[in-house]
This record gives C-alpha cells, structure tokens and sequence, in this order.
C-alpha cells in the first residue's frame, strides 16, 4: 500500500510537462542557510520552517534554472554564453538590472584592484618602484525600453492593495 504521490515535487504534481525534472535529480538543501538568513533580513523569523525554506528554494533554482535556459537559448544563436544574455533577459525588470550592473562593475573594480595589487606585489619583488597605469572599465551594454519609465510613483509600476494581500494570505 504504497502512496505514488509521496516523493513526487508539487510540481509533478499540477501536471508539468517539463522533462528535465523527473531526469534530473538535484541535491536539496543546498542553499537552505543562506535562504534563512536572507528571510530573517527581509523580515522573517530567524528560524524559518524548514518547508518554508525548502519552497523557496525550490522556487529560486526553478526561476535560476529557467532564465539560465532561456540565456543558453539566446547565446546559443551567436555560438556561446554571455552575461549579456542574462542582462537581455531582465531587461525589463529595472531593479534587477540596475542591481546586476552593479555588481558587475563591483566585479570588474575588484578584478582589477587585485591585478593591480599583484602587478605592484610583483615589483616590489623586483626593486622596480613604478607608477602603475589605471585600466579602462569594461562598458556595461544598455538596454532601450520600449516604454518610458514614469518620473512619478502614480506611472510606476502597479501595487498589489494590502486588502488584496490580506485577502490571500489571511485564508492559510
């Protein structure tokens, strides 16, 4: 008297069609305590439910999985994989790009940095003394919106009422 359903994702569940997940088998709790600290940072308790965490997760590496498919889908008509792939795909998600290049420049400001702590490190070693040249940024591609962003909060982006969100959340 076995249960078919119990080992199953919610996913199988509601009848998804994607194949790579019954082919696929992932190592769960990978990111489970760094998704309990960025909860308890966003306003959590400190210690979640491990089935809180555990969905979350499941949603954050269907979501990462799906837009690094989506990227390799892109990067794949040009012959490889960039980072510019994944800035085309949330392009139209503005906090998350703004969010992306600046990492990306943090990136590129720490690259270099260490470059030119080894270069002068090297020196050092050797006796020469000399000023080191400062690098070049690498330019980050911007991407056009088709539509202006509103200057004020009444053309932004559309809230959710609390009344709607109590709506949802009171009947759990």
């Amino acid at each position: 008297m076995s249960n078919p359903s119990i080992g199953t994702s919610s996913k199988a569940k509601v009848g998804s069609s994607q194949p790579s997940e019954t082919s696929f088998k992932r190592k769960r709790g990978v990111f489970q305590k760094d998704l309990q600290h960025m909860m308890y940072g966003f306003g959590d308790d400190a210690n979640p439910l491990p089935e809180t965490v555990t969905l979350v997760e499941d949603i954050v590496v269907e979501y990462v999985t799906d837009l690094a498919h989506k990227a390799q889908d892109i990067g794949t008509k040009r012959g490889k994989l960039s980072v510019e792939d994944f800035l085309y795909l949330i392009r139209k998600d503005m906090p998350k790009l703004n969010r992306c290049t600046e990492l990306l420049s943090m990136q590129e400001e720490l690259k270099q940095a260490r470059k030119a702590f080894e270069k002068q490190k090297v020196q050092e070693e050797s006796g020469m003394n000399s000023e080191l040249p400062v690098t070049q940024k690498k330019p980050i591609r911007q991407f056009r919106q088709k539509k202006p962003v509103g200057v004020d909060s009444s053309q932004g982006k559309p809230r959710l009422s609390k009344a709607i969100l109590a709506g949802i959340f009171a009947s759990s």
